[in-house]
């Protein structure tokens, strides 16, 4: 049951982050379709800003699952536990 919840919950922070990702690039993608002002002063670091934006996803998301881990894992803890807490109380 714990496993479950938390496989759908890495599923939906995966996606989560993916879309924040792309709308990033969008953003930045527009900025640099402009034409006014001094757009042309940061064109060489186009890519950049679409690498800073990628890798502050993976780093974002690592964080995220190494800092949920442990509660996670207590979560499942609990689980069980009260798992074996309603078998025993059937009998």
């Amino acid at each position: 049951m714990g496993m479950g919840i938390q496989k759908r919950n890495v599923q939906l922070g995966h996606k989560l982050m993916s879309d924040w990702e792309s709308k990033l690039l969008d953003k930045v993608t527009q900025y640099f379709k402009q034409t006014d002002g001094h757009v042309y002063l940061v064109v060489g670091h186009k890519e950049e800003f679409a690498n800073s934006a990628k890798s502050l996803r993976n780093q974002t998301e690592r964080y995220v699952l190494d800092h949920s881990k442990p509660q996670l894992s207590k979560t499942n803890q609990e689980v069980s536990t009260c798992s074996l807490r309603m078998s025993f109380s059937r009998e």
